[in-house]
């Protein structure tokens, strides 16, 4: 009975023992699961952490425009400013003036009632260019404010001031070396062998298909990494000289010098742009309309035509908008001038682009009076209950709304 006994006892340790060592492996194989999943969990937190921390955000980005010091600059200015204010600052915001005499008292003024957007004046031209081209402003400005002013942001935007921001840029996937632009013009001009425009261009141009230069359709809108933009700007304004010192290139350049030019810099630098539809809308029955239905900005650059309603931000490049003095706004367009037959054509959407635009630089300028002009009594000759565009006119389909503000 004893050895039976203890024949038992020997058989149940070694039993435990056994069940003993089987735990102590499991617990060390899970032991080493866990902590490979948890050292792969800290890594892949990690790389996301300096992924989010390399992604441009808003406050990482600075949003430049190009002005000259007149008068008309200085009301699209006040449009711009006011629809940036609209979307609570969502990021820096400089007005870059071009000009070589002292700036004038409106800007001054408009300087102490902005505090929050930053201005820097620089000359019209460099030394090594002599051309009054006004459209070499833009260039020469980007080129000198970016040598001279020291920028905290990672990122730059840059654009015209004729602009009303809808919504905060998107710039997801900006980043140094990939830069983003509006599609601006096309490179049809590079298509023929014979091309003038091939000479800019050299070898880099050379025996290349369509399908190579779709990512240098840009313009309107640049935005880049501040180093790749210093790059830019610098080929920017030596190929705008050299556009306007061709005596083969049809119209030297003409109107759209500065973008031909940034097109010709980005293909030097072999930058490829990453394009973006969405960036800008400047008219309202562009076909892009059809398949994009929300714009970060509204771009009032090319004139309207319809019925006996014509509007122009040239019309009123001589007159002051800003004066305390007077009570100017722009009129509004007739909507009961338009027929029931105009209400499914392009007609519409001419009229609400009309109207949007019109009714936001109104309230734009009136905002300003509010803040540099001691009367207090300036108000707007209409309703303001929608003052800036929302989702619904983006697309600028046709509703009843227009008729119901205008009635009121």
């Amino acid at each position: 009975i004893r050895d039976r006994y203890q024949r038992r006892v020997r058989g149940t340790m070694s039993a435990r023992l056994i069940y003993l060592l089987l735990l102590s492996l499991c617990a060390f194989v899970l032991g080493i699961y866990y902590s490979s999943v948890f050292l792969s969990l800290s890594r892949s937190f990690s790389e996301c952490e300096q992924t989010v921390a390399k992604e441009p955000k808003f406050y990482n980005l600075h949003h430049v425009f190009t002005t000259d010091c007149s008068e008309n600059h200085n009301w699209q200015s006040v449009g711009m400013i006011e629809s940036w204010l609209n979307l609570n600052k969502p990021h820096n915001l400089t007005r870059i003036i071009s000009c070589d005499e002292p700036l004038s008292d409106s800007i001054l003024r408009m300087m102490k009632a902005y505090p929050e957007v930053n201005f820097v004046q620089v000359k019209t031209t460099l030394s090594f260019i002599n051309d009054s081209m006004v459209e070499l402003n833009k260039p020469t400005a980007v080129y000198q404010w970016l040598l001279q002013e020291t920028i905290n942001e990672d990122y730059v935007i840059v654009t015209d001031c004729d602009l009303i921001l809808l919504e905060p840029w998107d710039v997801r996937g900006l980043a140094l070396g990939k830069p983003i632009s509006a599609f601006g013009i096309t490179t049809d001009h590079l298509g023929d062998p014979s091309s003038p425009w091939l000479s800019l261009c050299g070898e880099r141009c050379a025996n290349k298909n369509a399908e190579y230069f779709k990512p240098y359709h840009v313009g309107h809108v640049y935005a880049a990494h501040k180093r790749d933009m210093l790059a830019l700007s610098k080929y920017w304004v030596d190929y705008s000289t050299e556009i306007r010192k061709s005596d083969t290139i049809p119209e030297r350049g003409g109107r759209m010098v500065d973008m031909f030019a940034y097109q010709f810099a980005a293909i030097h630098l072999l930058l490829p742009h990453e394009i973006r539809l969405n960036f800008d809308l400047s008219h309202p029955n562009d076909p892009k309309c059809n398949y994009i239905t929300s714009f970060q900005a509204y771009h009032y650059c090319q004139s309207l035509s319809y019925k006996d309603n014509t509007w122009s931000k040239y019309d009123w490049k001589d007159r002051n908008l800003l004066d305390c003095n007077g009570n100017d706004f722009m009129p509004l367009p007739s909507f009961k001038r338009l027929k029931p037959e105009d209400l499914f054509s392009t007609q519409i959407t001419e009229f609400q682009f009309h109207y949007r635009v019109v009714t936001t630089l109104n309230a734009a300028f009136a905002a300003y009076k509010k803040r540099v002009c001691t009367d207090s009594t300036i108000t707007l000759p209409f309703s303001t209950a929608k003052p800036y565009p929302d989702q619904s006119y983006y697309c600028l389909l046709y509703t009843s709304d227009a008729a119901d503000e205008e009635d009121s």
